[in-house]
């Protein structure tokens, strides 16, 4: 325990053993060893709807010439058939909308802490899994440490779906946001 910093390490085999870890919560994953936890809070936050807005769906869907190619129609799709833009403007409000825009499926986010660099920095890793692509986009991220694990866990989440946006963007030559 040299220059107050613990460090554990647990041997892992790939063969099959009768070993099992024990369960891992949530939290845990975001949690670098200097914060410990915050008790969760007992309310739940309103699930947010967004409202409808012409301005955010994009100039030109690339669809449009597939569909007129199989006889589909050739104008823009109908406000009812687009989803809802968001109405809040993070990012991975974005992202979300931007998967239900072009049927990709919903995203889901696998965030694990990886360590804290010595100018104290957090850094954590991601996987992004979109139903409709290949593989996951991984990346890493780093933050300042927060006032509480839910403020990080959201500033990563945030972070990492920036990163999403674009790499899709830069992959399909679309405008980012």
């Amino acid at each position: 325990k040299q220059y107050g910093i613990p460090i554990t390490v647990k041997w892992t085999s790939f063969s099959k053993s009768k070993c099992v870890d024990e369960p891992v919560q949530e939290d845990d994953l975001f949690t670098p060893p200097c914060l410990s936890p915050l008790p969760k809070p007992s309310i739940t936050p309103p699930h947010l709807h967004p409202q409808p807005s012409l301005h955010d769906a994009p100039p030109h869907s690339p669809l449009q010439p597939f569909f007129r190619a199989v006889g589909g129609p050739t104008g823009p799709p109908r406000d009812e058939m687009m989803p809802q833009a968001p109405v809040n403007r993070d990012t991975v409000s974005q992202l979300h909308w931007l998967c239900e825009l072009y049927r990709l499926g919903t995203p889901q986010y696998d965030i694990r802490y990886h360590h804290t660099s010595s100018d104290g920095f957090l850094y954590f890793s991601f996987q992004v899994l979109i139903p409709s692509l290949p593989l996951p986009l991984c990346g890493v991220i780093q933050i300042l440490p927060g006032t509480s694990v839910q403020a990080m866990k959201r500033e990563v989440y945030l972070a990492a779906a920036e990163q999403v946006i674009q790499t899709m963007s830069k992959a399909s030559n679309l405008r980012p946001f």
